[in-house]
């Protein structure tokens, strides 16, 4: 009998796959007996006649339904498919220390026999190849090895525990009535997944034995299948009624994720984290419907448990707290049981997470990189829920697929950077209903707390660079982990952006406004502060103009977020230098192109042996002395400096320079002259020359600046006067007096391109080691490429050489054969400039753009033509 039921049981399942067209049997037999030449019996039926599933069968005889007990189900027509436990798996069971604490049957509750019952069953009849195959849309055939997940039978009130007490989280949305009186709680309002692995899943998605093994500490073979990590030793069982399959263990419900750690006592200090992002919801629907079924629950309310993430759906309104109060949100709720994974059914894919034990977290804040949360907050109980946050995502995968344990290497965090993860890590792993979760003796730090802007935002001294990191969405750009990327990020102390006050409370010194400055020619101080009503930085205003009777008083407020974001827009661009600081390099470029300049006497892991002096460019032109780093940040894409000085970058221009220093004057009597000529010709007006000097918002900027940074070298006076002695330049009244309109622009052209020689593209400074070529704002008409200058440094001094110098091009050059020479003398070299470009009107001007600029005095002219 049992020869001729096998063979009926394979050549139905052969026609059957040939008929399916679906994730779901077509079973044929859901509302009618098969043809009476068909003898197999009901799953009930069968159960019974094997003789070995006595403790099964006494289950379904035993959980009873309306109208009956559910062995009636299994007994009648319809479409199951049952995962069953023999009466030596069962044995086993209660022979072991399972976690219900059962040694018998008889000591099962109802609701355990329930969730026995119901946990093994999935509604409708599948084979094994269909239970793993996705659906195909229209007619297309079923897509086999695409499906890992389906929903089981158990009801949502197939358990409703009573919860109080330590079982409830401790944060305040688990009030103390909840503590004290106890709540009926859902872990989640959806049913229970069960988790499969089946040959053509596992060919499907490139899961190994050894991934595998890895999840479930069993080993498989070729063909065989799991439910979670229990072996299917007899599958596929045909009976009238649907499918029966034999496990090698009792199956009983697993958790979600976020119940598996609550439960486990490894992982209750991170629990302790996830908690805090999750309430009690009452649920009307499901209590009224419990109501109908229990007439005495009547007076009573069902909560469940909800974790606060991101909608996925945008056109629904965003999650907020049992109040209504807005949440910081998770990227998915680990105690979704029917979770599905971005862009995928929950039958497809699931979650997975990476649990660090508890102590692995107390390791990583006592010791490791996490010390830097312990210097803050003292404990991980005063660790904010905002900063734990970036901890907790950190750990969630949204995809258990990709993290495989075959795939750790592979494994990135939101900036794309490997988040270092080794199988060796992982102490245990579990399946849960809706992802998997790693156990791990390690702490994988989120990229937001192992970056130059990690100590900003831990720190409670830093909240208006915090402020303008969030503001203006520098972030992502801070948190960059590219290979050989390292910030030198300077920090201001919130302290130091109130500025300097005298006794009788006026403000002497501070952030200089360079919109007013440059528009007006008037100066502002600006008292930054961060305001915690508002949670904004606003600007308290100060007249800064020394001959004004209103001096150090305060003129307004500014609240104004896009004026604060412009001017700290502008702070922050130039607070950040790409690269890394270096004893006896002395000026560094920024992110915004200003330059900083550093002295570093001493760097080291311990803080107390750091030492670092910096300044910026208005800071050097106001006589400041040096700021000082006052803490200093070792982080894994460069370091942190808290300084205690603004380091603001340069106020004034070129042309403000120019006209100021004494010893500038004859070079910018040439620029301030320099203007267009015109000239007819057979084709029409020719122009020659131009202003070096224009007109821009009140503001004068060099025309041909262009959003970037220069280098202006600048001859003394006395080399100007014997430039034009010797006939090397003419000047502009003398070509003024030409009388050919043709020969006077040619003329004018050839000093317009002499003074635009004196300007490079990068700004050099004197004592930064250099050797290299750059190109000058005088074009060569030849062949209409910029002339270049070589500029090359030589224990201290720089030179540099013209075109037409026989050195120009020598590998190896004279020094003491350069075109001209840096004048150290006198102080006047290195001297910042910045040509402020503004847009907007009145009060709400901001700054648009800038160029920046090196000046240097120089002891002869820069002639292109000239042949030493």
């Amino acid at each position: 009998r049992e020869m001729l039921r096998y063979l009926f049981i394979a050549s139905f399942l052969l026609l059957n796959t040939l008929l399916f067209t679906a994730c779901k049997d077509d079973y044929p037999y859901n509302d009618e007996e098969p043809p009476r030449s068909i003898l197999a019996p009901s799953i009930y039926d069968y159960l019974t006649e094997e003789g070995n599933y006595k403790l099964f069968t006494q289950i379904a005889d035993s959980v009873a339904i309306q109208g009956g007990y559910y062995s009636d189900v299994l007994k009648k027509t319809g479409s199951k498919t049952a995962f069953v436990a023999n009466d030596e798996a069962f044995a086993a069971f209660f022979a072991s220390n399972n976690t219900w604490g059962v040694n018998r049957f008889e000591d099962l509750t109802e609701a355990q026999r329930r969730m026995i019952l119901f946990s093994s069953l999935i509604d409708d009849a599948y084979s094994l190849d269909m239970l793993s195959s996705m659906p195909g849309q229209g007619n297309s055939p079923a897509i086999p090895g695409e499906v890992m997940r389906k929903t089981s039978s158990m009801g949502l009130f197939d358990t409703i525990p009573f919860e109080k007490g330590d079982n409830l989280p401790k944060t305040n949305y688990w009030s103390n009535y909840h503590r004290e009186k106890g709540i009926y709680l859902m872990k989640d309002n959806s049913i229970p997944t069960l988790a499969y692995f089946i040959q053509s899943f596992m060919d499907s998605k490139a899961i190994t034995d050894d991934d595998f093994y890895r999840l479930t500490g069993k080993t498989r073979s070729q063909g065989d299948a799991f439910i979670f990590d229990i072996k299917i030793t007899q599958p596929d069982l045909f009976c009238k009624n649907g499918y029966v399959n034999v496990l090698e263990e009792v199956l009983i419900p697993r958790d979600n994720m976020a119940e598996y750690i609550r439960k486990n006592p490894e992982t209750q200090l991170f629990n302790s984290f996830l908690e805090r992002f999750c309430a009690p919801y009452p649920d009307m629907t499901n209590t009224y419907a419990y109501i109908d079924l229990n007439p005495n629950f009547r007076g009573d309310t069902l909560y469940y448990k909800r974790f606060f993430i991101e909608r996925s759906d945008p056109s629904l309104p965003e999650m907020t707290d049992p109040e209504g109060r807005p949440v910081l949100k998770l990227p998915f709720d680990p105690g979704q049981n029917n979770y599905s994974s971005p862009g995928q059914s929950m039958e497809a894919n699931m979650a997975a997470m990476f649990v660090p034990t508890d102590a692995a977290l107390e390791e990583y804040f006592e010791r490791g990189d996490g010390r830097i949360l312990k210097e803050r907050y003292g404990t991980w109980e005063n660790v904010p829920d905002n900063v734990l946050l970036d901890l907790i995502a950190h750990q969630m995968k949204p995809s258990f697929l990709l993290t495989l344990p075959s795939k750790f290497g592979n494994l990135e965090d939101k900036m794309g950077t490997n988040m270092g993860v080794d199988k060796d890590d992982v102490t245990h792993a579990e399946i849960c209903s809706n992802g998997a979760v790693y156990v791990v003796d390690k702490v994988y730090a989120p990229t937001e707390y192992v970056a130059v802007s990690a100590p900003v935002s831990l720190s409670d001294e830093t909240k208006i660079f915090q402020w303008a990191i969030d503001e203006l969405e520098f972030n992502l750009y801070l948190l960059s982990m590219e290979e050989g990327n390292l910030f030198s990020f300077f920090v201001p102390v919130d302290n130091v952006f109130k500025g300097t006050f005298d006794a009788s409370g006026k403000m002497t010194d501070g952030y200089v406004d360079p919109v007013v400055l440059t528009n007006s020619n008037k100066k502002e101080f600006w008292s930054f502060s961060y305001n915690e009503t508002t949670a904004n930085v606003q600007a308290t205003v100060y007249d800064g103009d020394e001959e004004s009777p209103t001096y150090g008083d305060s003129l307004r407020l500014i609240t104004t977020t896009t004026q604060i974001q412009n001017r700290l827009l502008d702070l922050l661009d130039n607070h950040i230098i790409v690269g890394e600081l270096e004893k006896g390099k002395y000026f560094y470029q920024t992110k915004g192109r200003a330059t900083l300049k550093a002295n570093v006497i001493n760097l080291d892991a311990d803080p107390n042996n750091t030492r670092l002096e910096v300044q910026g460019g208005a800071n050097i032109e106001n006589g400041n002395q040096m700021g000082n780093a006052i803490d200093t940040y070792f982080q894994a894409n460069g370091n942190t400096y808290f300084t205690d000085q603004v380091l603001q970058p340069a106020l004034k221009s070129v042309y403000q320079i120019l006209q100021d220093t004494e010893e500038f004057e004859e070079f910018y009597n040439l620029c301030a002259a320099a203007k267009t000529y015109l000239a007819e010709s057979s084709s029409g007006i020719v122009e020659y020359a131009g202003p070096v000097f224009i007109q821009e918002n009140n503001a004068t900027v060099v025309s041909f600046f262009n959003t970037y940074h220069y280098t202006v070298y600048i001859p003394t006076n006395a080399a100007i006067r014997k430039a034009i002695s010797d006939g090397v330049i003419k000047t502009w009244e003398e070509i003024d007096a030409i009388i050919d309109p043709t020969q006077q622009g040619q003329e004018a052209q050839k000093l317009y391109e002499f003074i635009r020689y004196h300007f490079q593209d990068n700004s050099v400074y004197v004592t930064n080691k250099v050797s290299s070529y750059f190109e000058t704002a005088t074009l060569n008409p030849a062949d209409r490429k910029f002339r270049k200058i070589r500029v090359v440094e030589n224990n201290g001094e720089l030179g540099l050489f013209a075109e037409k110098n026989p050195q120009f091009s020598v590998t190896n050059p004279n020094f003491a054969a350069r075109s001209a020479s840096v004048v150290k003398a006198g102080n006047l070299y290195n001297i910042m400039a910045r040509d402020y470009r503004l847009e907007g009107t009145g009060s709400s001007m901001t700054i648009a753009t800038s160029s920046f600029a090196v000046m240097h005095l120089i002891d002869n002219v820069l002639d292109y033509n000239k042949v030493n």
